[in-house]
């Protein structure tokens, strides 16, 4: 299918704004190629799939509810995880329910549990308080769990598929997984990350080894190997509420209730400033060169390289 190439526009423009319903919407991220952007608005219990070329916006409604979203790499499904912690397993394009694997004994939803495609998409990790869980979505086969944690938030996994990062918010701590292994290391404990309670819920990784953290008003910017912290971003005069990081870990979003800064990360260079008012989650596009944000607002997006017809 055509990508998000043909949206045009010059750099810092908007491209593109879709109507997301009453009460507060999450960016969930993009599709692999980068033409649809993935929403959760748990107000309503939708899922929103916005294709970014053609302007359509599918709303699909979860009936139990919805706390998590993402679209496989093959574009062809949509995985949610319920309010009673149920794995749905949708073919969105005509809203037909295929699976649904239950796992209420092992997904806990008091905190937004994780979830990220492993793989070639045939199975999820999800990461929910105190377990890690690793799925096969086509049998509902447990490959994996394990637990120990406080309470698990943001996990990514990396480019080859079977490592993940995931951090600890309630300790602070930073861990690598191993999938195929089947086995957890520690990368930084509580006092090497500049991570501590509801800062978490603000960070965001690269795949290139680094990370933005928000603390009140500044930004941190760190390598996740060593701990250390690179630069902090110092624009924002109310506290930050979200941040995003481009895959490659070159440009950053930062937000508050009122402005959304796009950064050289290599610079400090602050690239584009926008207005909209009470933006809290973003998310950047496979290659980086559109940020799709939403909030109390409409689902917003802008390119922000110039480069954009690289994306493929």
């Amino acid at each position: 299918p055509p990508a998000v190439q043909h949206l045009g526009g010059e750099q810092g423009e908007r491209v593109a704004s879709y109507p997301s319903g009453s009460g507060y919407t999450q960016v969930r991220g993009f599709s692999e190629e980068g033409r649809y952007v993935v929403c959760v608005n748990r107000q309503n219990d939708q899922v929103l799939v916005c294709d970014a070329v053609e302007g359509k916006l599918t709303r699909l409604k979860q009936d139990q509810g919805v706390w998590n979203a993402k679209i496989s790499p093959d574009i062809q499904h949509l995985v949610t995880i319920t309010n009673d912690g149920d794995l749905c397993v949708w073919r969105w394009r005509d809203k037909k329910l295929l699976k649904k694997i239950e796992a209420r004994n092992v997904v806990s939803t008091l905190h937004w549990p994780q979830l990220a495609f492993v793989g070639y998409g045939r199975s999820v990790l999800v990461t929910s308080e105190k377990r890690l869980w690793w799925v096969d979505l086509a049998t509902g086969e447990t490959l994996w769990t394990t637990s120990g944690f406080t309470d698990l938030k943001r996990v990514r996994v990396l480019d080859d598929g079977y490592t993940a990062i995931m951090l600890d918010r309630a300790e602070g701590k930073l861990h690598k997984v191993d999938l195929l292994a089947r086995r957890t290391t520690l990368m930084l404990s509580a006092d090497e990350t500049p991570f501590c309670g509801d800062g978490t819920k603000k960070a965001a990784f690269s795949n290139a080894g680094t990370a933005l953290a928000a603390v009140d008003t500044d930004v941190r910017h760190w390598d996740m190997n060593t701990g250390r912290i690179l630069r902090t971003l110092t624009n924002h005069e109310n506290t930050v509420g979200g941040t995003a990081i481009s895959p490659d870990g070159q440009l950053g979003f930062t937000m508050d209730d009122r402005v959304q800064i796009l950064w050289n990360l290599e610079t400090d260079e602050k690239l584009k400033i926008f207005r909209h008012r009470r933006v809290r989650t973003a998310s950047f596009s496979p290659f980086g060169h559109y940020v799709a944000a939403s909030g109390r607002a409409p689902l917003l997006l802008w390119r922000v390289t110039e480069n954009a017809a690289e994306e493929p």
